[in-house]
């Protein structure tokens, strides 16, 4: 049974030489707010700018990126482990997400329909904290 614990991580570059991919990996993500830029906001009303998943046997992992330091690629927002009924909120390396890849060779994608939306939108990611 495969968890989003059971991931790998290819080392030495974070493009996997498709740069294609790379840029629409991080397209958008300068008009997100700066690290800490909603910390004034209750969770359910934070924008949610960018949606990733990760597609596993036991479920789907969710992305949402509310803040953004393109400097550091640092990222804050909602995760919920596939598998889990609930998430958290925390801060995440997004070079680091678009390394992941499962067991089965899947990785993470980006949600290229994806349009911004509260986080209180979002009903099928379980209960915000």
């Amino acid at each position: 049974m495969e968890t989003m614990l059971d991931i790998r991580r290819y080392q030495d570059t974070h493009v996997y030489g498709d740069a294609s991919r790379s840029q629409a990996f991080y397209a958008g993500l300068d008009s997100t707010p700066p690290l800490y830029g909603t910390d004034a906001e209750p969770g359910p009303a934070k924008l949610a700018y960018a949606h990733y998943t990760l597609d596993t046997v036991v479920g789907t992992g969710h992305w949402f990126i509310v803040e953004y330091d393109p400097g550091s690629f640092l990222a804050y927002g909602y995760l919920v482990i596939a598998g889990c009924e609930t998430g958290s909120w925390g801060h995440f390396d997004i070079r680091e997400l678009e390394s992941v890849i499962s067991r089965t060779g899947l990785r993470v994608e980006r949600d290229s329909g994806w349009l911004m939306k509260p986080m209180a939108d979002i009903a099928d990611i379980g209960v915000l904290l």
